[in-house]
């Protein structure tokens, strides 16, 4: 028995633990030389990961909403004016709760603490709220919102994140399961994900609506970097091709392919990974339109004496919000002069934050391109590679001679290669976006593959993608060594350069295994051998190399 002092320290210990490698569950999987801990590890997180409270391990700080908002603005929602609107709600729902805590605090304690617990329940004052109230009328190009829309937005905003949460915690607490439950998981979420999106394509048109009546927004999808961005739809659009991604990456890693079905998957995956690329940079721009906007703010406000605060747009924003100023503060009389410096000053601090968090923003989804641009070249050296091992005979799909003889007894035809298409990829006919990659689109691309091979283009094409992919990982590897804040790689920096390690050992690997099978059938051919039971045979070699990018190697043959 485990005495309950004992299973504290045990408990403490494992949230400590979980802190520093929840996010290298999250980001790269379970190592397999870990397997034997995450036993331990998964049967406490049941408890510690995400509590029946919502909170995140053992934190009470911390909570599943914030969680999933971070992710949100940190894609599309940040100094977004729809979302700022829900924002804003969210920080005076806070701002009453602390105070109301605040209330109930008990006589005894320090005097220290208790000035501190004063100043953070007095964190978002009426002037803060004028404050944010003013920069929102700024984003919204001086648009007024009735507050009756503003309740609107809130409670529509608000119901959509509450399905949201359902699939996001589903999305969390796959890590507490067994690696092969994880993939299972993943493939129930791709049907979840893809109905919130149908879900979120909807709330962002209603939300158009709301805000902007038929003012020429609505269907307006940005196409201009604008505001008019469904910012619920697409972040859910590349969560969900992430999910897919994850999901046929998961398979490599679970050895359930064989070598013939790589290029089934590797042909998939690249698509995927090209509609996230799509997705990602689409946001990127949308966040340097932001980014754009607030210093456009910024340097009027510099322009103008009163930092762009006079009494006509405080009295808009107090009557609309309610929000109970006395106006008469903040006109133009000497006496007053020290308001609206304050608010100047306050709006000032404000909107540089919010200037420093896009920048942190676009850094982030910058190496977020580069992380997948990465997987695309790697994954491109892979289709490449098993093309020249199938063409010269060293994998291929196999034969099923019984199965091919009772049906040429009931004289009926069967395609075993579309059949295993179809079943590999089954968990995809029911999505509707992105595009499923039928058959025939498969056949096409391996048509045009081979008319590359038969060119003697394919060598040559893996030794530059070899040689970019190399340049872009040791360039990301820079980069999580000199900045791990904005990369989200603080805790687990070791981690991450090992796991861009690998991929470039693939990477390598891969090219010096297409070299020696091309050295060896040259040798073969000067010799005039013919292919005999001594011919080697492919085998995949996972052994110091990426999971997701396993590499295939000349063994000899069996004996």
């Amino acid at each position: 028995m485990i005495g309950i002092g004992s299973y504290l320290e045990m408990n403490k210990m494992m949230v400590n633990f979980s802190r520093k490698h929840i996010l290298s569950y999250n980001e790269y999987g379970s190592k397999k030389e870990d397997i034997n801990n995450s036993i331990l590890i998964r049967s406490f997180l049941q408890y510690i990961l995400i509590r029946a409270d919502k909170s995140v391990l053992g934190n009470g700080d911390l909570e599943l909403c914030e969680m999933y908002l971070n992710d949100l603005k940190y894609f599309t929602c940040y100094c977004n004016p729809i979302f700022e609107i829900y924002d804003f709600s969210l920080k005076s729902k806070k701002s009453e709760k602390s105070e109301k805590s605040e209330k109930s605090k008990k006589d005894n304690q320090h005097k220290k603490d208790k000035k501190k617990e004063i100043e953070d329940s007095k964190e978002f004052s009426k002037e803060d709220k004028l404050v944010y109230k003013l920069i929102e009328l700024d984003l919204n190009g001086d648009r007024v919102i009735r507050k009756d829309k503003q309740e609107m937005v809130e409670r529509t905003i608000e119901e959509f994140l509450g399905i949201l949460e359902g699939g996001y915690l589903e999305l969390e607490m796959r890590f507490s399961s067994n690696i092969c439950r994880q993939r299972q998981k993943l493939n129930s979420l791709i049907c979840t994900f893809d109905s919130i999106q149908q879900l979120a394509e909807q709330v962002d048109h209603k939300l158009v609506k709301i805000m902007y009546d038929n003012d020429n927004k609505l269907n307006k999808v940005n196409s201009n970097g604008g505001d008019d961005i469904l910012i619920f739809m697409t972040y859910v659009y590349y969560k969900k091709i992430e999910i897919m991604i994850n999901f046929l990456f998961e398979g490599f890693k679970l050895e359930v392919y064989k070598k013939w079905e790589y290029d089934i998957v590797y042909y998939n995956l690249k698509k995927l990974i090209e509609s996230n690329l799509i997705v990602l940079e689409y946001i990127l721009d949308y966040n340097k339109f932001k980014r754009e906007k607030v210093e456009r703010i910024i340097e009027e406000n510099l322009k103008d004496k009163n930092g762009g605060i006079n009494l006509k747009k405080i009295s808009l924003v107090n009557s609309i919000n309610k929000l109970d100023i006395d106006e008469s503060h903040y006109n133009n009389k000497k006496k007053n002069k020290k308001n609206i410096n304050n608010l100047k000053r306050k709006k000032n601090i404000i909107l540089d934050e919010k200037l420093n968090k896009l920048n942190k923003i676009e850094k982030f989804l910058v190496n977020l391109i580069k992380d997948y641009e990465i997987k695309l070249i790697l994954t491109e050296i892979e289709l490449k590679t098993v093309k020249i091992y199938e063409k010269n005979g060293f994998i291929g799909l196999p034969k099923f001679n019984q199965i091919e003889e009772i049906l040429q007894k009931q004289n009926r035809e069967y395609d075993f290669a579309s059949s295993i298409y179809s079943l590999r990829m089954k968990p995809f006919y029911t999505v509707q976006l992105p595009e499923f990659q039928s058959y025939d689109k498969y056949e096409k691309y391996k048509r045009d593959t081979d008319k590359a091979y038969e060119q003697g283009k394919c060598i040559e094409e893996i030794k530059m993608l070899n040689q970019e992919g190399k340049i872009r990982i040791m360039e990301m590897v820079r980069e999580i060594e000199r900045d791990q804040e904005a990369l989200g790689t603080r805790l687990i920096v070791k981690e991450s350069i090992q796991w861009y390690s690998e991929m470039m050992r693939s990477s390598i690997g891969m090219y010096s295994s297409v070299l020696k099978l091309s050295k060896m059938r040259k040798e073969a051919k000067a010799a005039g051998e013919a292919k005999t039971a001594k011919t080697p045979r492919a085998e995949v070699v996972r052994t110091q190399y990426h999971r997701f990018f396993p590499v295939m190697v000349l063994e000899p043959p069996l004996q």
